[in-house]
């Protein structure tokens, strides 16, 4: 019985091609940092400060059982609890080992498989998909949410922000049902559906915060190339 997967692994499926493997989406690490720390939150192993809400302080640190989760975690406890959203999302994209494990832990899921490259001194990882059942669950979901009315869950509202931002969801869903419905997409990336609670409206603010940080960097890089 495969396991559920977390918003950074449902998201790390719709960044990736099928038969390649290739990123096909921008600034996906900073997206994949804004999913952790979004998975983290819901988990309630990261909360808000008391006094200071835009910072996030470790409320509890022991395992989560999923690889890339517990890369995540121990890497923000090397950096220290109480840092803004935004401070352990530039840093957790900086992190090549962080970001791998993402990868890793759906090959051990069964999802994707991993293959090695490698050219001159430079060597890198690739995952291909190797079976596409909880991809195909996870775009019928994400199209009767978007297209057809059905209430989404936080972790919809979430995935599918992230996926506006990175430019994955033109790669997944039919453009023109995306323009059709771009209002209710609106709505539900700015989390007025779902996202009602007080400590569900944090995932909203780290949505913004990943999707502003990497919009940035693809500035940045823009402006200096």
């Amino acid at each position: 019985m495969t396991r559920p997967l977390t918003i950074a692994e449902q998201l790390f499926l719709l960044s990736h091609k099928n038969e390649t493997g290739k990123n096909q989406g921008r600034m996906t690490a900073y997206a994949f940092a804004g999913a952790a720390i979004a998975d983290l939150v819901l988990q309630e192993r990261l909360v808000p400060d008391a006094e200071k809400a835009k910072r996030l302080n470790i409320a509890n640190d022991s395992g989560t059982g999923n690889l890339f989760l517990d890369a995540v975690l121990a890497e923000i406890g090397r950096k220290g609890s109480g840092k803004t959203a935004e401070d352990y999302i530039h840093h957790l994209a900086s992190k090549r080992k962080v970001q791998s494990a993402l990868g890793e832990g759906l090959t051990e899921q069964g999802s994707v498989e991993k293959e090695e490259k490698s050219f001159l001194f430079f060597k890198w990882s690739i995952f291909p998909e190797a079976n596409p059942e909880a991809e195909v669950r996870l775009i019928e979901r994400l199209s009767a949410v978007m297209f057809d009315g059905i209430t989404p869950s936080a972790e919809d509202c979430v995935i599918i922000a992230l996926a506006d931002k990175t430019g994955v969801l033109s790669k997944n869903f039919n453009k023109q049902k995306l323009k059709a419905n771009k209002a209710r997409i609106k709505d539900l990336i700015k989390g007025e559906i779902a996202l009602s609670k007080p400590a569900i409206k944090v995932i909203d603010t780290i949505s913004a915060v990943a999707a502003a940080t990497a919009a940035a960097a693809a500035s940045s890089a823009a402006t200096s190339g």
